[in-house]
């Protein structure tokens, strides 16, 4: 039995390649369903477009099915022209700044460090690091692997210790991928008045030990 003239392109649906392994159409599967959930997509076509998701996972999810109707579409010779290659793609959820700030309270997650979100929008294996171009950074996990659509969080961590010069420290972090590469831009910008209050908490110190040492003398 041969293809259907108006058959769908279930590849195209899914935005895979038709030459996709299974995990990969998987993964661009349940990727693209999670967009068209009615709490993420409440609008009138999510509807009809999680019914299309779901017809194509039907015949590109079971491996029989996949390969009868590989085989109309070859009768027909309706390939994709351009096939869509998998691939991965590095997305970084930033601050509306566009930069890591460690003044403000509001991107710390918990003392000395700001948490960054890194998501996989390709439809393959992301692989990649983190790297800092400063002494006084450093990012946790340092390497990544990520499945489509799959979502990690990297801890960047602040050595207030190693900071020379708080209020003009820059840096940046360098996430380099197979699915491209981002540079995000971070700042010290320490409160300039822990430095004072931490020299006189010091100095009320030693007056108070030299106080307490006087008076020893004192009385002996």
């Amino acid at each position: 039995m041969g293809r259907e003239a108006g058959e769908t392109d279930w590849y195209r649906v899914l935005q895979v390649d038709p030459r996709a392994h299974p995990e990969i159409i998987e993964a661009a599967y349940r990727r693209l369903v999670a967009k068209c959930r009615p709490e993420v997509d409440p609008s009138p076509g999510a509807r009809d477009r999680l019914a299309q998701l779901r017809a194509a996972w039907n015949v590109l999810g079971d491996p029989q099915r996949r390969a009868a109707y590989d085989r109309r579409r070859a009768l027909v010779g309706q390939h994709t022209p351009a096939p869509m290659l998998a691939a991965p793609r590095l997305r970084a959820l930033l601050p509306l700044t566009g930069r890591l700030d460690f003044s403000d309270g509001e991107q710390r997650r918990a003392p000395n460090e700001i948490w960054l979100g890194l998501v996989n929008d390709g439809t393959a294996p992301l692989g990649g690091e983190a790297r800092c171009s400063a002494d006084w950074l450093s990012v946790r996990p340092s390497r990544f692997q990520l499945a489509p659509g799959q979502r990690l969080t990297l801890a960047v961590r602040l050595h207030p210790g190693r900071v020379r010069d708080p209020m003009n420290a820059a840096g940046q972090v360098h996430l380099v991928s197979n699915g491209g590469s981002v540079s995000i831009p971070v700042v010290a910008h320490a409160d300039p008045t822990e430095g004072v209050t931490f020299l006189l908490v010091a100095l009320m110190a030693v007056i108070l030990l030299a106080a307490v040492s006087l008076h020893l003398i004192v009385l002996l």
